[in-house]
């Protein structure tokens, strides 16, 4: 009998120490953002306001890109895939960018049907030639990054490089990239 209670008890001890493990795993499993996945699309193709192309190479495989240009055709902004990575790279029209700590703060405001919807302050890295700013981090949740562009129909973005040259840009985001949420 007593063999029984103390299978019993541990059988209990044992369900509650599950279902704490299973929580703390749910609980770091909703932290981790939604991976994003490729939205096969029709190459050479617009998607609202975005462009979308894909690259095939024997060496690096295929490449996805979808862009856009500012409205005054001076700058882009591109979403480029390739196996499963992802970034974001930004041409602000300056032939050359200063920037001390291989970083430049682009300050963006994200519009929807003309008003002002969200500010975002964001740290873009720096290329090795110095014209390019990107980040690695789209995140596939509902405020991350890549979901904004696609939410969103008008994105201005201000860089101020180490130098002091301020440059604003801004574009028409209507549509979607080729990047999408995976579905849960």
């Amino acid at each position: 009998m007593n063999t029984l209670k103390t299978c019993l008890v541990c059988n209990t001890s044992m369900k509650h120490t599950l279902a704490l493990v299973l929580m703390v795993f749910g609980l770091v499993g909703c932290a981790i953002s939604t991976p994003l996945l490729v939205d096969f699309r029709t190459p050479d193709t617009k998607y609202g306001n975005w462009n979308y192309i894909k690259n095939s190479d024997e060496f690096d495989g295929d490449i996805h890109v979808s862009y856009t240009h500012s409205s005054d055709k001076k700058a882009y902004i591109r979403i480029v895939t390739q196996s499963a990575d992802s970034g974001f790279e930004y041409s602000n029209g300056d032939s050359y960018i200063c920037a001390v700590y291989s970083s430049v703060n682009a300050e963006m405001i994200f519009y929807k049907d003309g008003i002002e919807k969200l500010r975002q302050d964001s740290l873009l890295t720096i290329s090795t030639n110095s014209k390019i700013l990107g980040r690695n981090n789209l995140g596939g949740g509902e405020n991350k990054f890549n979901q904004l562009l696609n939410k969103y129909d008008k994105l201005k973005i201000r860089t101020t490089d180490s130098c002091g040259t301020v440059i604003t840009n801004t574009f028409n985001i209507k549509g979607t990239t080729h990047l999408r949420p995976m579905e849960s």
